[in-house]
């Protein structure tokens, strides 16, 4: 059994999450958050931290094309 905990919950559209907050509720790690940054996931950094706003992260997942699109291109 993996030590890991998993805290996953809901992005609200109207709220604002500090990153570590927002990989806690996503289950998202560093690389991911990374991977998705270049695809267009919009972060806001002040100072040295970074934040992202959950009406952000739905229209970044609303980019994304969807499994059945990327199956049938193959």
């Amino acid at each position: 059994m993996s030590d890991k905990q998993t805290n996953l919950g809901v992005i609200q559209g109207d709220s604002v999450y500090p990153l570590s907050v927002f990989q806690k509720l996503t289950g998202l790690g560093s690389h991911a958050v990374r991977q998705a940054r270049k695809k267009g996931l919009r972060m806001r950094d002040v100072g040295n931290r970074s934040y992202i706003l959950g009406n952000d992260f739905y229209r970044f997942l609303d980019s994304q094309p969807q499994e059945d699109e990327v199956n049938s291109e193959s």
